[in-house]
């Protein structure tokens, strides 16, 4: 069961970290309309829905309330943004937060504002806050998993990605239901 939940954590993050928001993948249905240039190198899209699809099948889709592009700064900010990964063998998985950041040149993503993320399973992460940075996931935030047959709680969290190393940090507390 620990290994399900340490897959599960370590599948969306790579989803993240393989995707970049300005990948020459083919997108379709971009429907968001610039609607106002903050600065010259900076934009505003409102609405933003993105599909990126491989061999004809969708792998990805991202909308948000609004998305600030930095080219400057080579990152993207998101609002109100849900994130869709269809995983093929793996499954899907959905990701919702309030806001974010994608660093393009880095592949670093930060997630806030109320994380949640669930598979097609069921089996859900909620966390406030999450960040990327290079091989590691983490965050110092409260943490809850759960399925239907387990829940567990902790305070902060670090996945070490290559290793496959999933670490609830303080304060733990699982509790599963053998019926």
């Amino acid at each position: 069961m620990f290994r399900k939940v340490l897959a599960f954590a370590i599948v969306v993050f790579l989803v993240f970290i393989s995707w970049n928001f300005f990948s020459t993948g083919t997108r379709q249905n971009a429907v968001g309309v610039a609607r106002s240039l903050l600065t010259k190198d900076e934009m505003v899209i409102y609405g933003l829905h993105l599909i990126e699809k491989k061999d004809n099948n969708k792998t990805l889709e991202i909308k948000a309330e609004e998305a600030v592009i930095s080219s400057n700064d080579s990152r993207t900010d998101l609002k109100s943004f849900t994130l869709l990964s269809e995983g093929g063998d793996s499954g899907s998985l959905t990701l919702v937060a309030g806001n974010g950041t994608l660093y393009n040149e880095t592949n670093d993503i930060t997630a806030g504002g109320g994380v949640i993320v669930r598979d097609e399973n069921g089996q859900t992460l909620i966390t406030d806050t999450l960040s990327w940075v290079g091989d590691e996931i983490k965050t110092g935030d409260d943490v809850r998993l759960f399925g239907d047959k387990f829940i567990i709680k902790g305070r902060g969290m670090l996945v070490k990605v290559h290793e496959e190393r999933f670490t609830l940090l303080k304060n733990v507390v699982a509790i599963f239901n053998v019926n």
